[in-house]
């Protein structure tokens, strides 16, 4: 059986993890066999920090894709990753100070491993919050403006790779769990 893998990509305080989580908490009652992924770079900002190298990204995204395909080697029906692997790359580009040749090498491999693990995913939903926000914890603040430059360039990455995916306007939580459920069942 070959797991259907999900992934939600968005800026922060968009609602990604809620979302992830009521997605699996949905599809298990209704008797599926669901497995969420952490968004990974959290836990990696919470131990060392906000990533300042290319390499850092890089150590991310092997990790992240270790945890998703520990996920897809039990072949659960469904796997929701709270934001893709490939997301690794757009952080990495647009936070990293690239300076040199050797960054420029780092930048080049990361993209192809990252155009590669497209290939896991079979429906991507790029969530757009329904409402302003301002947002700040240990981790990350985010304000409006914050959240447009991210969603820019996440959905630059997008059109730009040619990687189908399908936005969600998450104004309630029920509203955007039974949009996914049925594009996804």
């Amino acid at each position: 059986m070959k797991s259907k893998v999900i992934a939600l990509i968005g800026a922060p305080a968009c609602g990604k993890t809620t979302l992830s989580l009521n997605l699996v908490t949905q599809l298990k009652i209704q008797d599926k066999n669901a497995k969420y992924i952490l968004e990974y770079p959290r836990d990696y900002i919470e131990r060392f920090g906000h990533p300042a190298h290319i390499s850092e990204q890089m150590l991310i995204f092997l990790n992240w894709s270790r945890l998703l395909n520990q996920a897809l080697d039990i072949e659960y029906e469904y796997v929701i990753c709270d934001s893709p692997v490939f997301v690794s790359f757009i952080y990495g580009v647009s936070k990293s100070n690239i300076k040199s040749k050797k960054d420029r090498l780092w930048v080049l491999e990361l993209l192809d491993m990252c155009l590669e693990s497209v290939k896991m995913y079979d429906k991507v939903f790029y969530i757009k919050p329904g409402k302003d926000f301002t947002y700040q914890d240990n981790l990350r603040k985010s304000d409006r403006s914050t959240q447009a430059a991210i969603d820019r360039s996440i959905v630059g990455f997008l059109n730009l790779y040619d990687i189908p995916y399908e936005e969600v306007i998450n104004k309630d939580l029920q509203t955007s769990t039974d949009h996914i459920l049925q594009r996804i069942n």
